[in-house]
């Protein structure tokens, strides 16, 4: 499909006069140009083994309750179900739905949430993206025709110097503070339609191992206004790569791709393990988990905005604001034949990510941790939750297969968990107006890009 650029916005029939049109009725106000997302997709199988996590019984971190650090399974919080070749673990897919059931900050695990707790939601996809909403468990999971979306709330835009982070701020209190304060408009609501790219993946945090669109990589989503349909949308640069470096000034560089494959970058049992004996040796005074970014770079197929179903007019008038990245271009086209706005963000060759700035340790107490993060069933449910004592836990493993270690690394491994912290996302966020036709370009902006899509039918 090829992406125009939308001047005045409105549409003219071949003469040059409006001839006007409506919204036919079931239109979808908010989606993807099906036969693109779906291609983009490819097959969606069904029926994965369940051992994608690495064990049908217990889950990520829960597990290390029940075996030796050095003997799990399950390697990473969340599971490819395709596998690709490049730096992601998953594929991502797209989605076209409606919002439910969504919350904001939820409590979840520091040291892979660099950006605070996540916001989550259901989404009932529409038909052509059934085969999403899989279930690998016995029992639990998502309800048919549903997959759960999930996203820190750092990388919900922000209006600029909302929130700050410095040093020694704990990680539940930076993740309070990520959850708030969000631009006006960017906090989607229950009953938003929503198109989402995002990584598909297994959950292996939950032993009902459902599929999360996880982490989202774009949304657009919206509803409503009188007798326009307003929607927002962003992108969100940093993906989660799911292993830890023990320096934190290399947890943010994503512009480095050689920390990903360098031998001190570890997933979570290695790393853990690595940690042990550097805590041990007096290397680490208090254990530290930095987790490791890098960037999304693939863009989402085109997506549409559609006036209400119902609503008509002598043409489609489109506003829109976006502030993007350089090497993001952005393209509107009104289409009057049917009432909706198609929209392409694009992330060009010439496109190139920012480096995670202002990273800085969170520190988070083990009680907490076991409490909150770890001892919840919402967190970790089913066979296998984390015991309460989770250091206690680790000392009496050493005791069996080192025990001359256990006095050095006592002291030290009770301190507070340290990980890394990054400020939210902030960008240039335009105020929502009729008549508006404005993409411009930041170079400061880490966001690839931001913006809000108002179509309404004119009289």
């Amino acid at each position: 499909m090829v992406s125009l650029v939308c001047g005045a916005c409105s549409s003219t029939g071949g003469n040059g006069a409006n001839t006007g049109g409506s919204t036919p009725s079931g239109t979808a106000l908010v989606g993807f140009v099906t036969s693109a997302a779906t291609a983009s997709n490819g097959a969606i199988p069904t029926g994965t083994a369940i051992g994608t996590c690495g064990s049908a019984k217990y889950g990520w971190v829960s597990e290390m309750a029940h075996v030796s650090v050095t003997s799990a399974r399950v390697r990473r919080h969340w599971a490819a179900f395709i596998k690709t070749d490049h730096g992601l673990a998953a594929k991502q897919m797209e989605a076209a739905g409606t919002i439910a059931n969504l919350t904001i900050g939820s409590t979840d695990v520091p040291f892979d949430h660099p950006f605070g707790g996540d916001m989550s939601f259901d989404e009932h996809v529409d038909a052509p993206y059934r085969g999403l909403d899989q279930n690998l468990g016995n029992s639990g999971g998502n309800a048919p025709g549903v997959v759960h979306d999930e996203l820190m709330t750092g990388l919900l835009p922000h209006p600029p110097g909302t929130v700050d982070v410095s040093t020694g701020t704990s990680w539940p209190i930076f993740a309070a503070s990520t959850g708030s304060n969000i631009a006006p408009g960017f906090t989607p609501q229950a009953g938003d339609r929503v198109a989402v790219l995002g990584s598909w993946v297994v959950d292996c945090g939950h032993t009902d191992f459902h599929s999360e669109l996880h982490s989202v990589t774009f949304m657009a989503y919206g509803h409503r206004v009188g007798a326009a349909t307003v929607a927002h949308a962003f992108y969100n640069p940093y993906g989660v790569a799911q292993v830890f470096n023990p320096n934190p000034g290399l947890a943010g560089r994503v512009t480095d791709r050689s920390i990903l494959s360098s031998p001190s970058t570890q997933d979570l049992p290695s790393y853990l393990t690595s940690e042990i004996l550097r805590l041990a040796q007096g290397i680490d005074r208090q254990p530290i988990a930095p987790a490791v970014l890098e960037p999304n770079m693939e863009s989402p197929t085109p997506w549409v905005v559609c006036a209400p179903p119902g609503t008509a007019g002598t043409h489609l008038a489109v506003s829109y604001d976006f502030s993007v990245r350089p090497g993001v271009q952005v393209g509107v086209h009104a289409d009057q034949s049917d009432g909706c706005a198609v929209i392409t963000t694009r992330l060009e060759a010439s496109y190139r990510p920012s480096d995670a700035p202002g990273g800085t340790l969170c520190p988070t107490d083990w009680t907490w941790l076991s409490e909150h993060a770890f001892g919840e069933a919402s967190t970790f449910g089913g066979t296998g939750n984390v015991p309460h004592n989770i250091p206690q836990v680790i000392i009496d493993q050493v005791k069996r297969f080192a025990p001359n270690l256990v006095g050095a690394l006592s002291h030290r491994l009770f301190k507070p968990l340290l990980s890394v912290c990054f400020p939210v996302m902030t960008g240039r966020l335009g105020n929502l107006a009729p008549g508006v036709h404005s993409t411009q370009t930041s170079v400061t902006q880490i966001l690839p890009f931001v913006g809000w899509v108002e179509v309404a039918w004119a009289k």
